[in-house]
């Protein structure tokens, strides 16, 4: 009978899976070893015209406010259609003030308000200088410690040689 269509699991009698050799655990990363490949070439150096502080973006100087720009009208109106609640109370809740609504001038024209010239991308940004990476002389390579024989691994020579079996 099949369960299932595949075998979770094979073994073998001649190989095993205890590994012959297991990393020494008193091995220890010696202090001058270097496994860094590459470092910041020593040589290099910031050019003169580099300015780390550049801002990334800048105003549009060739910008302008658009025409019909309605600067002295608010963002946001008072609503027309609010009506104060009957049982509002001014003494109690005080003076009663109407939810706003987005300024229909506003969203009709092209836009109210404070004018902002939009931003554009720096052109003399660079950002911050890092020197450029080369390869380290000193690297000596990525470190593993020392193999050493596993005390429990055991390999069975003949692994046929069974006692008789008797019924």
């Amino acid at each position: 009978m099949h369960i299932a269509p595949t075998t979770p699991s094979r073994s073998s009698l001649t190989t095993s899976r205890i590994p012959r050799e297991i990393d020494d655990p008193e091995d220890k990363k010696p202090s001058d070893w270097v496994d860094e490949d590459k470092i910041a070439d020593p040589a290099a150096s910031k050019p003169e015209d580099w300015d780390e502080d550049a801002p990334r973006e800048i105003p549009d100087e060739e910008a302008s406010q658009p025409e019909g720009w309605l600067t002295e009208e608010p963002l946001t109106i008072p609503d027309p259609d609010a009506e104060k609640p009957e049982e509002w109370d001014d003494e109690e809740d005080g003076d009663w003030i109407a939810p706003t609504i987005p300024n229909p001038k506003c969203t009709e024209g092209p836009g109210c308000g404070t004018w902002v010239r939009p931003m554009k991308a720096n052109p003399a940004y660079k950002g911050k200088w890092s020197a450029p990476l080369i390869d380290n002389p000193a690297y000596k390579g990525p470190w593993s410690p020392r193999k050493i024989t596993n005390p429990n691994y055991f390999e069975d020579l003949h692994p046929a040689n069974l006692n008789k079996i008797v019924s």
